[in-house]
């Protein structure tokens, strides 16, 4: 039984790293945005500049 508690809680650590992984990624993510601006603020190419 030691064995499988083991594995449980490889598997639990193992899940726990890759969610913080992947919110740090998503925070980043949100900082980028945040930090340019909205897109009605910036446009990327405006209709006079064409």
């Amino acid at each position: 039984m030691k064995k499988n508690g083991d594995n449980t809680d490889r598997v639990d650590r193992d899940a726990y790293e890759r969610e913080l992984d992947r919110l740090s990624r998503e925070r980043e993510v949100i900082e980028e945005m945040s930090a340019g601006g909205s897109l009605e603020e910036k446009p990327a190419i405006s209709e006079k500049e064409e």
